[in-house]
């Protein structure tokens, strides 16, 4: 009876340990994965501010009736 407690004893400890390195692999990927996320979104609001920006400069250099239409035109993308 000694012998199996003990085997059973050493069984759960390595596998403590197996899941102990899973959990600390899993924490560094889930690190990296809100860097990548926060880099995603610098990104994105990046790329809309260029469009807002764009949109702006070339509507002012543009006729009413064309800057009426994009801007409707931006709504509805946007969902406005």
């Amino acid at each position: 009876m000694r012998i199996t407690i003990g085997c059973a004893a050493q069984e759960l400890l390595a596998n403590i340990s197996v899941l102990e390195l899973t959990v600390s692999k899993l924490e560094q990927e889930m690190v990296s994965l809100h860097f990548k996320l926060s880099q995603e979104r610098n990104e994105r609001r990046l790329a809309e501010y260029r469009l807002r920006q764009s949109n702006s400069f070339s509507l002012s250099h543009c006729s009413p009736d064309d800057a009426k239409a994009s801007i409707l035109r931006n709504r509805r993308h946007w969902g406005v």
